[in-house]
């Protein structure tokens, strides 16, 4: 004889084909949950690998860009952050190569923000280790060249951003690696395309961009 009342019964019904899917796409299922963990983000290698040249006398660098200090920002809670990272970038890659003129580089933007990602409850005990935040680095600086000859000067507005997921089951230690190489990532892409436009400005008359 029939005990359930419909409401109930949907539910079992419910229950049911949930226990199918689990026991009938295991190995499909595991295969997934695999899939949604992504190994560290490959680290990109740099443009060129080596100092960029400029044509001026000296480069001064500074950061305009100041942390919310609340979610969903946690730059500020990390060291290196993100504007370390662009600042020790900067210093290292930009060569000057002349005797006059100067680059000022300001950091206006070195944002690292972290927020969770929504989950499907029903799934969440057979994919245990699902995305569960997604960071993202965002990165802008300006560049301004001046030099005494012909007054010549230039201005530059670089933007990169970059961003991965972080799984459930990532431990302390290898969320903070994992969120260390997303902004490391965007450094290398702030570079590229600093780099691009670079070229694209010296292509004129061959400056800014100096003799390496």
């Amino acid at each position: 004889m029939e005990i359930f009342t419909p409401h109930l019964k949907g539910w079992f019904t419910r229950r049911h084909m949930l226990r199918q899917l689990a026991g009938g796409l295991t190995g499909a299922v595991l295969l997934a949950a695999c899939q949604n963990t992504p190994a560290p983000p490959v680290m990109l290698s740099g443009p060129e690998g080596g100092p960029v040249p400029i044509a001026v006398a000296a480069t001064d660098i500074i950061s305009d860009y100041s942390s919310p200090g609340e979610k969903p920002y946690i730059d500020h809670l990390y060291s290196p952050s993100p504007s370390d990272l662009l600042k020790e970038w900067a210093s290292r890659r930009l060569t000057p190569t002349d005797s006059s003129g100067n680059l000022l580089f300001t950091i206006t933007r070195a944002a690292m923000t972290e927020i969770r990602l929504e989950s499907d409850e029903s799934l969440k005990s057979l994919l245990t280790n699902e995305q569960s935040r997604l960071v993202r680095v965002e990165l802008e600086g300006i560049f301004s060249f001046s030099h005494p000859a012909g007054t010549r000067s230039a201005t530059l507005v670089v933007r990169a951003e970059y961003e991965s997921s972080i799984a459930d089951n990532t431990t302390p230690a290898e969320a903070d690696q994992l969120r260390l190489n997303i902004a490391r990532n965007t450094v290398h892409l702030f570079e590229k395309e600093f780099r691009q436009q670079l070229d694209n400005v010296a292509g004129h008359n061959g400056w800014p961009k100096g003799q390496g």
